[in-house]
């Protein structure tokens, strides 16, 4: 279930993320409107330094979902792929996770058509 920061949750991981992108339908929406990861991050990077802060995150976030995370929920799943621990995601480190949660995705979009097929 993904929990938003006023639930009393105290973190937010990579697969709340993940789930949270399954609902929102975002890897779907991504690839319909042909927005490479690379472009996502430059629109995500608001002040354009190469560099994707918890803030600038936690705000791209709330404008996609209407979800609001607390900067401590934020940093929690950002640590989980911040491979050089610096408390932001260089293109790279989004680049991987964006990969990453693309294969969970097409994993949970192929079960799921996988179970509809079986029932039809």
């Amino acid at each position: 279930m993904i929990h938003d920061g006023n639930s009393g949750k105290t973190e937010l991981t990579l697969l709340d993320f993940t789930r949270m992108c399954v609902k929102y339908d975002m890897i779907r929406r991504l690839e319909e409107e042909k927005v490479s990861y690379y472009e996502l991050f430059d629109m995500l990077d608001s002040n354009h330094d190469g560099r994707l802060t918890d803030n600038e995150f936690q705000s791209r976030v709330h404008e996609i979902t209407g979800q609001y995370y607390t900067i401590g929920q934020i940093k929690q799943m950002l640590s989980e792929v911040d491979e050089d621990a610096d408390g932001q995601l260089d293109q790279y480190e989004f680049h991987d996770l964006m990969i990453a949660l693309d294969d969970v995705v097409t994993h949970y979009y192929g079960k799921k058509r996988e179970k509809a097929n079986k029932q039809a």
